[in-house]
């Protein structure tokens, strides 16, 4: 094993120690409170620190950090202006809903979405359709997580010396397990992945809401760091920007202007992505739940500051140091997914790639740690609790999360046997269908005193519908023919199946309420009533 490789994995697992201790830490602290509002909620006692980094990490997945940087790894500057609006995420989702529903969630004792849903409109139907949305959608997006851990921790472990009989010996029990895995992926991802998985699992299980939390502060800091470190290294690798730049011209004229390679970003698609980044962040039941957790108002005013300088200081860095990558490492020569490793590997010592590498695995395990409480509280709080034994005991309701967060983890790692080609598609896909199926619900019942159940319940199917069926053709098309490539939506007009999804969703939740019963006032007084003082 070379010394860069040992420095590699040493920091790396320097950085996963840190993590398990965070774990530990909030078991400890998990006993001493009140299971359920701690374990999925973190007692809503969210800091300042805290809150802006867990909303920030939480947002910044796998697909920021694999699927955004192989994008632009293939298309090139073009990907400054698709991804732009995303500095104002924090401004339209924090600000647009954050101080109305963490007050709205203490009024009405709500834990998940789907309870809020449920408690806002009376109506037990719409919460468990809000679970079932929840488990459809973010398990499409887990699937998606896990290959994108599974193939950091294959660059990193990969070097090491056993570890290509190791992968071998796990693909034998794979293939026994699962008899459809892709082939294409080799035995050393699988092994990355059960490895990754059993990480992830393993301290989101045991350590609950406020490990996430505390742990998203940790990759919090290890992505910013991860990213202005790599910066000016892959500028002086590649012996400056406009050497980079002429590069990639040469390449290809279209990797250095608009619209981008075979038409990648025109101006409707643009307009779509603007719309996108900025709006339906606001519909992610993951961040939702955030917003429910911090403690007052001026927690919630300095954590929108704190992200968009966050965001700031990641994004667009991203996008100088894989135009860079473009120019140093051949196209076509690496996986598309693997170039964010794969890059840092190329252009630091050992010891700094190792923490360079965690940077995409922190922003992995934020994002699939948050799913994986965000499923299992569906299942847990909004099914089993609320639906099928509300008189379910305490004990109970302890063990049914541990065991159901454990249970996702090991589905998902599964299903990712077999997982999708392209990270970013997935990320985008589900990202715009749970926009489509909560924002209009959540909104019309924060903000419209008029919006009723119906309503609510229309808001979402007709917003699931819209965007499923823009998606459908492109799905059986891969399923029928085999194509390869991204998944390209049906796009009336050159706008994203995003824009017809919320339009629609909200059309459908106003003429709804409008032809149906309005709320009860005893609901209304306790839900638009002065709030109380914090």
């Amino acid at each position: 094993m070379a010394s860069k490789d040992l420095w590699v994995l040493v920091s790396f697992t320097a950085y996963m120690a840190g993590v398990f201790v965070l774990a530990i830490f909030s078991h400890r602290l998990l006993r001493r409170k009140e299971f359920l509002g701690e374990y999925f909620l973190g007692s809503r006692a969210l800091g300042v620190w805290a809150f802006a980094f867990t909303f920030a990490a939480t947002s910044a997945s796998g697909g920021s950090f694999m699927g955004f940087p192989s994008l632009i790894y293939s298309k090139g500057w073009v990907l400054a202006v698709w991804i732009a609006s995303y500095m104002v995420v924090p401004l339209c989702t924090i600000g647009m809903m954050g101080k109305r529903i963490n007050q709205v969630g203490r009024r009405l004792g709500a834990i998940t979405i789907p309870d809020l849903l449920r408690e806002r409109y009376q109506s037990p139907g719409l919460g468990v359709l809000g679970a079932i949305v929840i488990l459809l959608f973010v398990a499409a997006n887990l699937v998606a997580q896990f290959k994108a851990g599974g193939l950091v921790l294959k660059t990193l472990l990969e070097p090491i010396p056993g570890y290509s009989e190791f992968a071998e010996d796990l693909l034998g029990g794979v293939r026994r397990l699962v008899p459809h895995h892709d082939p294409g992926l080799g035995p050393a991802y699988w092994a990355g992945l059960v490895v990754f998985a059993a990480l992830v699992v393993g301290y989101t299980t045991y350590g609950g809401f406020r490990a996430v939390v505390w742990t998203d502060v940790l990759q919090g800091i290890v992505m910013g760091a991860g990213v202005l470190v790599l910066l000016p290294l892959a500028i002086i690798a590649v012996g400056g920007l406009s050497k980079a730049t002429s590069s990639l011209a040469a390449q290809d004229p279209d990797l250095v202007s608009l619209p981008g390679p075979e038409n990648f970003l025109a101006l409707p698609v643009a307009v779509s992505y603007w719309a996108m980044w900025a709006i339906s962040g606001a519909g992610q039941p993951g961040n939702m739940v955030r917003l429910m957790a911090f403690h007052d108002t001026r927690t919630m005013r300095l954590g929108i500051f704190t992200v968009m300088v966050y965001y700031s200081f990641i994004y667009f860095p991203l996008v100088v140091i894989f135009v860079c990558a473009r120019a140093l490492i051949p196209y076509g020569s690496v996986p598309q997914d693997q170039i964010m490793p794969v890059m840092a590997r190329t252009v630091a010592p050992g010891w700094l790639a190792g923490i360079l590498i965690a940077a995409p695995f922190a922003a992995v395990m934020s994002t699939v740690d948050s799913f994986l409480l965000l499923t299992s509280s569906a299942i847990v709080r909004d099914i089993v609790q609320r639906v099928i034994d509300p008189s379910v005991s305490p004990r109970i309701v302890k063990v049914l999360s541990y065991a159901t967060t454990g249970a996702i983890g090991v589905a998902a790692m599964i299903l990712a046997a077999d997982p999708p080609t392209f990270l970013q598609d997935i990320i985008v896909f589900t990202g715009a269908g749970l926009a489509s199926c909560f924002l209009m619900p959540v909104m019309l019942g924060l903000y419209w005193r008029r919006a009723t159940a119906a309503g609510a319940i229309t808001a979402m199917l007709v917003g699931c519908a819209v965007h499923l069926s823009m998606y459908l053709p492109a799905w059986v098309d891969r399923y029928l023919h085999g194509t390869q490539g991204a998944i390209v939506p049906i796009r009336p007009f050159g706008l994203d199946p995003i824009v017809w999804g919320l339009t629609s969703s909200l059309t459908a939740g106003i003429v709804v309420s409008l032809c149906t019963r309005p709320p009860e006032e005893w609901l209304l007084d306790r839900l638009f009533g002065r709030p109380p003082q914090r």
